[in-house]
């Protein structure tokens, strides 16, 4: 038995705060001002008057993929073409690469490039005739080489696949950009690497999350190889942290020959979540589905990635199968599609329990959309920390009065949503703390006020993070709250995000990291001073 003593607890249960508690076998037995004769005898961990919230929830994210940013080439830095050029042949110098070797850099951001446009093959054919992938900061789209097309079996003159776009010269031959499914398709053919290297990467992805406090992660669209690492991670008791992933739901068959989702039990420390989809893509990419045109392009919507058809098929699919869906919709015309389909399938099946189906980012998604989720208990994880990364993009792109629509979080509360946050790493880190922050101040990084009145106070974005996000995995019974007879997850903070002025929030920082009473991360002195 462990007892906490000297701390300042938020457990996010009706505001309550307490300063102790009693942990025994990985769970809360006693939290409260005062330790009860019958546990006095625990080992004790004094805190100093240190702040401890509930573990926090990462609501959506992709863990491997995560984990496998860690052996690409980080081209979030570059500014132009010229930068990625020379941050690859670096990458390509440093790690002694072969002219056959796959090279694959990660997170450039075209509207962050001088010449405001994607790179091509031409671009990265100034590093060499070798197989080249870049992946843009959101992932859904990217640019490959000419010699990786060819070894992708890609011909030159590919037509666009349904969902997705391929780059094209003056002359209709492909340029090496594509976006959603063309891109999606192109990625099969990457070489993974070797599974070992993968536990060693998986390793050091689980610590970047305990960093931020995270005791529950999500891999959010497992395909089969994703899903063999996770099980392989699992096997090898290498996950500290809990982790659910949610299969592609296209390739949910070839996957259920290995394991059959099976609802809430975690077998040492992995579960299968349900089913994910995808309904659109990126807003800051210009290819989420919008019912109004973008700005500057008075005939350009974004598109779709399914058809009606499709996605009811999924929807009932997730229902009869008794599995929570995902679904990722930026604009409001693909939340439109799911919520339409959704409705249709429910009625058509009479469905009493829709299982808390969620919409993933919501980024754009209307009031009256919002209002249709009620009653489907569907729950709106949004993007928020998108106001502070691409705010200013987002202005560019639908206008100020739409821009500031986006992640409506405000509108939510006030309908009764139970609604989450999340980071979509690796687009981002996994820092939920700076997604509290966006939540609660909406300002850009040129310093516009975006959308003020869908802001919301610090306490209901940490409920976000912790207890709703709980709700969402259907585990509240186990956490989001610090109260007895639930799992001893937690985190240390450095400060009390509900006593400090609001702009400082971004810049609190995780001491310890506990999942089920035990200490998963601890940040060294020079760490901190290095932050």
């Amino acid at each position: 038995m462990i007892q906490i003593l000297n701390a300042r607890i938020l457990t996010m249960k009706d505001r309550q705060t307490a300063s102790c508690m009693c942990i025994e076998q990985g769970s809360i037995v006693y939290i409260g001002d005062h330790i009860p004769e019958e546990y006095k005898a625990a080992d004790c961990v004094d805190m100093g008057g240190r702040v401890i919230i509930p573990g926090i929830i990462d609501a959506h994210s992709h863990l491997v993929s995560c984990a496998n940013t860690f052996r690409q080439a980080d081209v979030s830095s570059a500014r132009s073409f010229a930068d990625i050029q020379h941050i690859l042949t670096d990458f390509i110098q440093q790690h002694h690469l072969k002219e056959q070797d796959w090279v694959s850099g990660v997170g450039y951001d075209h509207t962050l490039l001088k010449e405001r446009r994607h790179p091509d093959a031409d671009v990265l054919k100034a590093v060499g005739r070798r197989p080249i992938v870049i992946t843009h900061a959101s992932s859904h789209m990217g640019v490959a080489s000419y010699t990786a097309m060819q070894l992708a079996n890609i011909p030159p003159d590919a037509p666009d696949p349904d969902g997705g776009r391929y780059g094209r010269n003056t002359d209709g031959m492909l340029n090496g950009y594509m976006e959603e499914n063309a891109f999606t398709s192109f990625l099969h053919h990457v070489p993974m690497p070797s599974m070992e290297e993968m536990m060693r990467l998986l390793e050091d992805a689980l610590q970047l999350y305990a960093s931020y406090g995270i005791t529950t992660i999500q891999d959010g669209m497992m395909n089969a190889a994703v899903y063999a690492i996770l099980k392989e991670a699992a096997a090898r008791n290498i996950l500290k942290q809990d982790v659910v992933g949610y299969v592609g739901i296209r390739d949910s068959e070839a996957l259920r020959k290995e394991s059959k989702p099976k609802g809430v039990q975690y077998h040492k420390h992995f579960r299968i979540g349900g089913y994910k989809m995808f309904l659109d893509g990126s807003p800051q990419g210009r290819t989420a589905w919008m019912q109004t045109p973008y700005q500057g392009d008075a005939n350009y919507y974004g598109y779709g990635t399914m058809s009606d058809e499709e996605v009811a098929a999924c929807i009932r699919k997730s229902l009869l199968e008794h599995q929570q869906l995902l679904a990722h919709c930026n604009g409001d015309a693909a939340a439109e599609q799911y919520l339409t389909q959704f409705e249709k399938v429910v009625r058509e099946l009479d469905a009493k329990d829709t299982l808390r189906p969620v919409m993933i980012h919501a980024q754009l998604v209307q009031k009256e959309q919002l209002e249709r989720m009620k009653p489907l208990q569907m729950i709106p994880s949004f993007f928020a920390a998108h106001v502070w990364h691409w705010g200013d993009v987002h202005i560019e792109n639908f206008g100020v009065q739409r821009a500031s629509l986006i992640s409506p979080l405000r509108d939510a509360l006030q309908l009764g949503l139970v609604f989450t946050l999340h980071t979509d790493t690796p687009v981002i880190a996994p820092n939920l703390m700076e997604s509290v922050w966006c939540a609660a101040v909406r300002r850009t990084k040129n310093g516009v006020l975006l959308g003020e009145k869908e802001r919301i106070d610090v306490y209901e974005a940490l409920r976000a993070i912790t207890q709703y996000a709980a709700w969402q995995y259907h585990e509240e019974d186990q956490k989001g709250t610090l109260e007895a007879g639930k799992l001893a997850d937690f985190a240390v903070l450095d400060q009390n995000p509900l006593e400090i002025p609001v702009e400082e929030i971004r810049n609190i920082q995780v001491l310890e990291t506990w999942k089920e009473g035990t200490c998963i991360y601890k940040r060294q002195v020079q760490e901190s001073q290095n932050i």
